[in-house]
């Protein structure tokens, strides 16, 4: 089992996550369930030896620029 950890991510403010075979994100409109999926994809499919680059260039493709100084996505 897998684990993720996203705080300070545009609307992500404290997640703390297991990944299991089968994720359901549920909540409102605008609280980031899609922007959570895509972190997902992404730090599930690292095969780049440059992680940090790999998913900044990834969170690019996706029109995701919420990273800040205070960000944190840790796999």
């Amino acid at each position: 089992m897998e684990r993720l950890v996203v705080k300070n991510f545009g609307p992500l403010k404290d997640i703390d996550i297991e990944l299991n075979k089968i994720n359901l994100f549920i909540g409102e409109n605008g609280s980031g369930k899609s922007v959570l999926a895509k972190i997902v994809t992404i730090v599930t499919n690292i095969k780049n030896l440059d992680e940090e680059k790999y998913i900044f260039k990834k969170l690019n493709e996706y029109n995701i620029n919420f990273i800040s100084n205070q960000s944190v996505i840790k796999f």
